[in-house]
């Protein structure tokens, strides 16, 4: 595995862990809708990369456009979160769904 996937993984890990800490510290607890929204958009964004980008050194433009494609997908689900928990919902969600594609292929 090469450094760079090897340093992904393990900042999505500990994204993860940090945004669940701190939704379940919060007072709303864990958002389970936004963080389930979150796991399936991650783990489709990293098969979506997988199935048509591929690596970034041999395909940067797909890279870019795929990334810059799903900012507004995010910024609209970051606009509807209405406190802290949500939004730490839905980011260990993404973090987690995103780990979990990596550890399956």
């Amino acid at each position: 595995m090469g450094r760079l996937r090897t340093l992904s993984r393990i900042t999505d890990g500990a994204t993860a862990v940090w945004n669940l800490a701190a939704a379940a510290r919060s007072e709303r607890g864990l958002v389970s809708s936004y963080f389930l929204i979150g796991l399936c958009a991650g783990f489709l964004y990293r098969g979506l990369q997988r199935r048509y980008v591929g690596r970034i050194r041999d395909h940067p433009g797909r890279y870019a456009l795929l990334t810059v494609s799903w900012w507004p997908i995010g910024a609209a689900l970051v606009w509807t979160a209405d406190d802290e928990a949500t939004l730490q919902s839905f980011a260990a969600g993404l973090s987690l769904g995103s780990l979990l594609y990596a550890g399956t292929h």
